[in-house]
């Protein structure tokens, strides 16, 4: 370009050492080469027979033997004037190659990683002059990269894998304080190694959850029962501690910490249901427990008590009449004779026909509904009153059950379908 030093930068990737999401840097192994012609250094290559020579080259004015132009990795961790130092090739016409080999680490706002550990992860290189163009005069212009074999056939045990033909250059304008800068963007973008992830976490969170649903399956009675589902929950707990060591703090969530908060919900929803059927349960054995102690029967008295008890019964439709031994009496005297009794008031034995409605109603019911709606757990007519409050204690423990593992799994189709 007219009064402007036209100077060719390209790059090399060699290696991958390290993509740290947590703190946004990436760390390249690179080849940083710029040509540029200086025509002081050029002369008569038949005069003596020398084509190129190498001199001393450096951002260091005190060590450089040549002028060399000033660029920089603008969003450096380790730069460019890092690299180690190395001669620069000059030819007969005044043509200049500089090369130099090192590690460039770059803090860049990483993109994709709301899919985390099925991102595809994005990161930038921004080369420019850190002065005003009008003082140093040159322009800069790129070529596209070129990868070593060991980042086009990366190894089976290296976590991030470069998408080669995703790769994009770009030059922006930038605006610093007075000036107005050139920049050189190369956009990388990279493929984690999922199956760390899933196998070390994502699977063990869905594990742990369907496995706290095994709570609903464990007898009420025992206090085994919230050690259990809180066990479960420490565990998941402790995943996420260990999660968090490696990825960042953001306002936004990773998809990872949605699928743990989303199994958190359901463990904590199940220890809460679990907490309720105690409850229940143990406030119906203190009501049962208060009403025998408000009744105490004398240890003497009880033969006699139980001896009343067998031969006291009574018909409810006998009109207040009560057979006591072989009479038959009520408040005012004498009732008819048992025989009479008996005769008028005989109990007719209950027909196939009749039979209790949820009892038939769950006959007819198929495999699967046998399943959710399970026979065992049919109030029947005859059920005392604590076998009716197991039932239906067991009852919400199964319907919970069916119902958590449902929805969780209609959850986990949803989280799967939104990577």
């Amino acid at each position: 370009s007219k009064d402007l030093v036209d100077v060719r930068l390209l790059l090399d990737i060699l290696h991958i050492f390290d993509i740290d999401i947590k703190s946004s840097t990436m760390s390249l192994l690179v080849a940083v080469e710029l040509n540029w012609f200086d025509h002081r250094l050029s002369w008569e290559p038949f005069i003596g027979g020398c084509h190129r020579v190498t001199y001393r080259a450096s951002f260091d004015a005190e060590i450089t033997e040549i002028w060399v132009p000033e660029i920089e990795l603008l969003n450096q961790v380790e730069g460019i004037q890092t690299l180690p130092e190395a001669h620069a090739s000059v030819r007969y016409d005044g043509r200049v190659k500089w090369r130099r080999t090192g590690v460039l680490k770059a803090s860049c706002a990483l993109t994709g990683l709301q899919n985390f550990p099925f991102d595809k992860t994005g990161c930038t290189l921004e080369f420019g002059g850190t002065r005003d163009p009008l003082y140093h005069r040159i322009k800069y212009v790129t070529g596209d990269p070129e990868y070593s074999n060991r980042v086009r056939n990366p190894s089976g045990f290296q976590e991030y894998e470069m998408l080669i033909d995703e790769t994009t250059i770009t030059q922006d304008f930038e605006d610093m304080s007075g000036f107005s800068n050139v920049v050189i963007r190369y956009q990388f973008y990279f493929l984690r190694a999922t199956d760390f992830y899933v196998n070390g976490f994502v699977l063990l969170y869905i594990l742990f959850t369907y496995l706290s649903f095994g709570m609903f399956l464990v007898d009420y009675s025992m206090g085994e029962r919230l050690g259990y589902g809180s066990s479960i929950l420490f565990v998941i707990v402790a995943q996420d501690i260990t999660m968090s060591e490696t990825t960042p703090v953001a306002s936004d969530m990773l998809w990872i910490y949605k699928l743990s908060l989303g199994s958190k919900i359901f463990v904590i929803t199940g220890i809460i249901q679990s907490l309720v059927v105690l409850y229940i349960f143990s406030h119906g054995n203190k009501e049962k427990d208060s009403k025998e102690d408000n009744n105490p029967i004398n240890e003497e008295t009880r033969p006699f008590v139980d001896e009343f008890d067998e031969n006291l019964s009574a018909d409810p439709q006998d009109n207040g009449c009560t057979q006591i031994g072989d009479q038959v009496v009520d408040s005012n005297g004498l009732c008819e004779d048992s025989a009479k009794i008996s005769g008028s008031h005989k109990i007719e034995p209950v027909q196939g026909a009749q039979l209790n409605r949820s009892e038939e109603w769950m006959e007819k019911r198929t495999c699967c509904h046998r399943l959710i709606f399970r026979h065992d757990l049919v109030i029947k007519a005859t059920d005392s009153r604590d076998t009716v409050k197991a039932k239906q204690l067991k009852r919400m423990d199964w319907t919970t059950f069916i119902f958590s593992f449902v929805i969780y799994s209609i959850f986990l189709a949803f989280m799967f379908a939104v990577v």
